[in-house]
């Protein structure tokens, strides 16, 4: 049991710091060939801050454990919006203009509700993980026509990305950024490897489902970066940056992760029953739910992050007593 604990604590931290190496040597590298600040920020980190959830969810894939890779996603989907949101309003209020997130909380709603249409059957073919992927690519690109302050940007690339490329550093700045990508990979592939094997051996010592692992333990470590950066962004009094990230990931996490990882899988992908019958209804009617705040209210109150707290730890409560037993 030690041993599971272990390869689950190195799995986060390599996971944690394979995904930080990733995003930082990818963006330094597009920038280096004068990528815009713009396209490094819809493109390579939106999708780099996912590495973590994707390595994990193409080594389940060929391991057989998706159950716990669909956990990790739909639990982190709800955690994201729930648990980090709500603590971030706890700290400080923040402004949630509905004119400003309307489209992209459609483009979630629309994508969750598809999602389940396709899952409907349990199972994930081969060609509608690329109908996945394709629709990930179309948000994508829907956020690069309407402009980086409607979508998912991060305040690490307006902040470090800003100005010219100095011409001079061009050499070294590759050089580093190569061994940043390379280190980022080895450590997201190693990192996947110890979590999962860590996760699976933890479930089976309890005897809890693969399910209730990657929802309740292997999210929360996979979160953590969102849950650091929304809190500094929320400290700083840009609560509405939290928003557009945990939007944009939540859709990249549903449509990019499983989609790449089911069109490499060696075969078709089974959907966890429980999965399409609580967990993907009960992230939808909830979105919904944050949805509403934000159209008639417009600001994250306080009030309104111990609701999102309260609902994530009846979530958890949920998940015990009806799948657990």
């Amino acid at each position: 049991m030690t041993s599971e604990i272990l390869f689950l604590a190195l799995g986060f931290i390599l996971l944690i710091a394979g995904g930080e190496s990733f995003v930082k040597g990818a963006s330094r590298l597009a920038y280096t060939f004068k990528v815009s600040p713009l396209v490094i920020g819809l493109t390579v980190v939106a999708v780099g801050t996912s590495a973590p959830e994707f390595t994990v969810a193409v080594r389940a894939a060929f391991s057989g454990h998706m159950d716990v890779s669909f956990g990790n996603i739909v639990g982190a989907n709800i955690l994201n919006v729930f648990f980090i949101l709500g603590i971030s309003s706890l700290i400080r209020p923040f402004q949630m203009p509905f004119m400003k997130f309307k489209n992209d909380m459609l483009w979630m709603l629309g994508y969750v509700a598809l999602f389940i249409l396709i899952a409907i059957d349990l199972k994930i073919q081969r060609w509608e993980a690329m109908i996945l992927l394709v629709l990930a690519f179309v948000y994508m690109f829907s956020c690069l026509r309407r402009g980086a302050s409607q979508c998912h940007l991060h305040e690490e690339v307006r902040e470090e990305f800003t100005g010219p490329p100095v011409e001079y550093r061009r050499a070294s700045e590759l050089a580093v950024s190569i061994i940043l990508l390379a280190a980022g990979g080895i450590f997201l592939i190693f990192g996947a490897r110890y979590l999962l094997d860590g996760a699976v051996g933890i479930a089976r010592h309890f005897g809890l489902s693969e399910v209730f692992i990657g929802l309740a333990i292997v999210a929360v470590g996979t979160t953590l970066p969102e849950l650091v950066t929304s809190v500094i962004a929320t400290l700083r009094g840009k609560g509405d940056l939290a928003v557009g990230n945990i939007i944009g990931s939540n859709i990249y996490n549903l449509y990019l992760i499983i989609g790449a990882a089911a069109s490499l899988a060696p075969q078709t992908i089974d959907v966890p029953a429980q999965i399409l019958r609580f967990d993907l209804l009960f992230m939808f009617l909830s979105f919904s739910l944050w949805f509403g705040i934000i159209r008639k209210y417009q600001v994250m109150e306080r009030k309104f992050g111990l609701l999102f707290l309260g609902i994530y730890g009846f979530y958890l409560l949920l998940q015990v007593s009806l799948f657990q037993k």
